[in-house]
């Protein structure tokens, strides 16, 4: 058999003890398959999807309990910074100003664009517009992909889903936003 690192053994110490590693086989699968594995007795016997909204993708895939499909990962372009580009470039075009990426993430928890004290009027219709599409174009992209939303115990974590919170509950209610 092929074994990383050639064959040789790892040697680690770990809180005292000497540990020695033959590492013949490694998966790699997402960080936001934790949730999962933290609660077994809740996920074992479920249909399952984890959404990880992170800072530039959305990763996706089905579990059969706690078992990944690994045929349903998959991978879209649609992580938290690209939600906060689409929200300043969107108030920058409707409203004539530069927006700075450092507020963005403030102007989206606030709901609203403020200046000088002055709510934007129809600036909080125009985030809730822009983040709606955006949670629409990550459900639609799971579909179109063969990823049902029926049955199914919806997980999504990722720092992207903090900021699509409330969009995302009013979509898929069901799902277990985690932090």
């Amino acid at each position: 058999a092929n074994h990383i690192n050639n064959n040789k053994i790892i040697h680690i110490k770990h809180n005292g003890k000497q540990l020695h590693l033959l590492i013949d086989n490694l998966i790699l699968l997402p960080e936001g398959m934790a949730d999962i594995y933290t609660n077994l007795s809740k996920y074992r016997t479920t249909k399952n999807l984890v959404l990880d909204i992170g800072g530039l993708n959305t990763t996706y895939c089905v579990y059969k309990g706690i078992v990944p499909q690994i045929d349903t990962m998959i991978l879209a372009n649609t992580g938290g910074n690209i939600i906060r580009s689409k929200i300043a470039s969107a108030l920058s075009k409707q409203y004539g100003i530069v927006i700075a990426a450092d507020d963005v993430e403030q102007i989206i928890k606030d709901s609203f664009l403020s200046k000088n004290g002055v709510v934007m009027e129809d600036s909080h219709d125009l985030i809730l517009k822009v983040l709606t599409e955006h949670v629409n174009e990550i459900i639609n992209f799971a579909k179109s992909h063969d990823i049902s939303f029926y049955n199914t115990n919806v997980i999504i974590c990722g720092g992207g889903s903090q900021l699509l919170k409330k969009v995302l509950l009013s979509k898929i209610p069901n799902a277990n936003i985690v932090e």
